[in-house]
């Protein structure tokens, strides 16, 4: 719907945007049991739905829990997560 972007090119090709992870941004101490509000802003429109995941090993793993739509672009997205009992271990 931006009137700033056109097609100047005769072969198929596709215009990506971006999501923008809003909270957590990395400075938070969630308890668990404790619902927290995982938010994010997409830049363009997206036709599938987001997954949301955590990792409890720097990024080596991570466990999917649940999705949400995408959203509308430039809008920041909400969804609620009750925090698990997580165990993480200590790298030596």
């Amino acid at each position: 719907n931006n009137t700033g972007v056109t097609n100047a090119s005769n072969n198929t090709f596709a215009i990506k945007g971006d999501i923008l992870v809003v909270a957590p941004n990395g400075n938070e101490s969630w308890l668990k049991g404790t619902t927290q509000t995982v938010q994010w802003k997409p830049t363009g429109t997206y036709p599938v739905n987001v997954k949301i995941s955590y990792s409890n090993d720097s990024g080596g793993n991570w466990t999917e829990v649940g999705e949400a739509s995408a959203g509308t672009d430039n809008v920041t997205q909400s969804w609620n997560w009750t925090v698990p009992a997580i165990t993480s271990r200590a790298m030596s």
